[in-house]
């Protein structure tokens, strides 16, 4: 980005403060419980002069400002032949385009983070694994479709409602199946892996059709399989 324009080369570096706080719990029973709690700053992130233009020039500014506040949560529970990890975030993420200009959402404002994730062994040769997730919509900017009158549709940005709008939430459920072999004196897995299993359709961002000035919606990866091997690898 900074060879789009010449006078990019001598804008002033961004900066990063981050504050984070943690508190652990274990237990004798293989429960460890904790809590993060963080926040942060983000000063001089450089973005576009005309932001927000269809055909930018490339020149960018050193103003913008993001401030980041969460909390994670986080549970973990071992015991023999199983393995469960439950994690939880809770964020806010702002933006500014200038010092002291309107607060908009941030792009990566998830506001909500959920992972569930578990394993367990069946005897020495068998693993079954699951994975489950929710993330929360995307923030994104909407855009105005006009009727140019010659057969077809443009855009239209609209800064003044930056991130206003949200993509639908997040699904996802992993599973996966490991046979454990002795090769060559390693462990060795063997395993098949559904990601997506419920072959649910989550939106990742629109798709703008010029023929007909809609805005249709453009989806995540659906159900996958994949094989493969895992190996420990010798320790030094």
């Amino acid at each position: 980005e900074l060879s789009l324009d010449d006078a990019n080369a001598s804008l002033p570096d961004a900066s990063a403060r981050h504050a984070v706080a943690r508190l652990t719990h274990r237990r004798a029973t293989g429960l460890t419980v904790s809590a993060e709690a963080y926040a942060k700053t983000y000063r001089h992130l450089r973005a576009l002069v005309d932001d927000g233009a269809k055909r930018p020039s490339g020149e960018l500014r050193s103003a913008r400002e993001r401030d980041t506040r969460g909390l994670e949560l986080q549970a973990r529970l071992r015991t023999l032949g199983a393995r469960v990890v439950l994690a939880a975030a809770l964020s806010r993420a702002i933006a500014r385009a200038e010092p002291g200009g309107r607060v908009y959402r941030d792009d990566f404002d998830y506001r909500h983070v959920v992972t569930l994730t578990g394993s367990r062994d069946f005897g020495p040769v068998w693993a079954l694994g699951a994975k489950w997730q929710f993330v929360g919509g995307r923030p994104y900017t909407a855009y105005d479709a006009r009727d140019t009158l010659a057969g077809r549709f443009e855009v239209l940005p609209n800064v003044s409602a930056r991130n206003e709008e949200r993509y639908p939430s997040y699904r996802r459920l992993d599973i996966q199946i490991t046979r454990r072999v002795q090769w060559a004196g390693r462990d060795v897995g063997l395993f098949v892996e559904a990601r997506n299993a419920l072959n649910r359709a989550s939106v990742h961002s629109m798709r703008f059709d010029s023929s007909t000035g809609a805005f249709e919606p453009v989806y995540q990866f659906p159900r996958l399989i994949f094989v493969g091997v895992t190996a420990a690898l010798p320790r030094q």
